[in-house]
């Protein structure tokens, strides 16, 4: 897709699929010199087209863009600096093309917040359909807390209301929307090199209220923030377990959420874990050991300054569509592969596929959009080398889905068995 760019796991949706008159995937990321880039993939042409939204963001993969489709077609990217003065969005002048743009417009306050002076972070935005405000843009605050805002066009969005509080110095969110009404959350709280037990947690949005997986009423959107009490907890974090962080949530067949997740129990040792509601309970089940920090610098896979790289976690990504498929990063002699890891039996036994293999540089961070197009996009990951999220040459690769359905590659490389317990 681009030979320079990259992306952190948080914002999202990195890339979309939308099926107008052209079935086209759309793709955001920022490259080295602190560049925000869209790009349109035309899957029957397979013509590519890329336009620059921003420069002078500062070379770091937090600032990769979130991107939307509205009703009509047209694309909105919502991005900002790391820890940037405001969260700013462009949305096209034409449907279904990236090559021309309105202007940008701060969808945040600029320079100004009652509670902090960080910036802001890690826009993910959201369409809820028959909403009485359609859209919600989520995003990292200058506390560092969770925040959002509404809108009912884009254009006019409402001031900003803090989602959560009383967690660690630093929560983590990740959000998928069921393409109706309802949003749900996947969310730790705290950084894992900040809170040496940090755990993760469920809530799902929908009707003006939040809801625990049973159903429970947690809070009203009137009664904001919550906190971590109020929610489910998915996995709790211990000294022997390791702490977390969340890699993705998703939905099943049964509309039931699911939830990948990595657990460091040392500094480096990381492993993938997928937890599902069963209608009852969550359900653990460990996926596969993925390695240690993918930093390419023996020096820096510890951390800078005793800084613990568990932001190097080569991530994982639930495929929307299949939620008993997961494609994995892992260490596979001293690379980074990508893998698509499969379920028969809702988590409890897998099975591993190589997507790339014999790499000479890792492959990390996968994404899966949510996509029925023919032809369309499996997985998108980056590719290259990495030491940290401001030291690194990537590129964006992509995999599509050949006539069966399925990539071409099909030789797994590790039986079917039980996770240890």
């Amino acid at each position: 897709m681009t030979e320079d760019g990259a992306w952190s796991w948080l914002p999202d949706a990195r890339a979309v699929c939308h099926a107008g008159s052209t079935n086209r995937t759309y793709i955001g990321w920022v490259d080295g010199a602190g560049e925000v880039w869209v790009a349109s993939y035309d899957h029957a042409s397979r013509a590519m087209q890329r336009t620059p939204l921003t420069e002078g963001l500062g070379g770091d993969d937090h600032s990769n863009p979130s991107l939307l489709v509205l009703e009509d077609g047209r694309i909105m990217a919502f991005y900002s600096a790391h820890g940037g003065s405001a969260i700013y969005s462009r949305t096209t002048l034409l449907p279904e093309d990236v090559t021309a743009w309105s202007d940008a417009r701060a969808v945040t306050a600029v320079n100004r917040f009652a509670g902090g002076h960080w910036g802001y972070t890690y826009p993910n935005a959201v369409r809820l359909a028959d909403a009485e405000s359609p859209l919600f843009l989520f995003f990292r605050g200058p506390d560092f807390k969770q925040w959002f805002v509404t809108s009912t066009d884009g254009l006019q969005w409402s001031s900003e209301r803090q989602l959560m509080v009383g967690a660690g110095s630093k929560p983590y969110f990740k959000y998928a929307p069921d393409g109706a009404g309802s949003v749900h959350i996947a969310f730790t709280d705290g950084h894992p090199r900040g809170e040496p037990e940090n755990s993760i947690y469920y809530l799902c949005y929908r009707d003006g209220a939040f809801y625990e997986a049973d159903g429970t009423q947690a809070a009203e959107l009137d009664d904001l923030p919550f906190s971590p009490d109020d929610a489910d907890t998915v996995y709790g974090g211990s000294a022997e377990t390791g702490r977390a962080w969340v890699s993705d949530i998703s939905l099943d067949g049964d509309g039931r959420p699911v939830v990948v997740y990595a657990t460091f129990p040392e500094v480096d040792d990381h492993r993938c874990y997928y937890a599902r509601w069963d209608g009852s309970a969550w359900v653990r089940r460990e996926v596969t050991r993925t390695g240690s920090s993918f930093a390419t610098d023996p020096v820096m896979r510890v951390g800078r300054v005793d800084r613990p790289l568990y932001y190097m976690f080569g991530g994982a990504s639930i495929d929307p569509l299949d939620a008993s498929r997961v494609y994995v990063a892992r260490e596979v002699r001293s690379v980074y592969e990508i893998e698509r890891w499969c379920t028969p039996d809702s988590g409890r036994t897998w099975t591993g596929w190589p997507i790339t293999r014999g790499s000479s540089v890792h492959n990390v961070r996968p994404f899966v959009p949510w996509c029925e197009l023919d032809g369309g996009p499996e997985v998108l990951w980056l590719s290259g080398t990495y030491d940290d999220y401001d030291s690194y040459e990537m590129s964006l690769q992509m995999m599509v889905h050949d006539s069966s359905g399925l990539s071409s590659v099909e030789n797994p490389h590790e039986a079917m068995r039980p996770p240890p317990d």
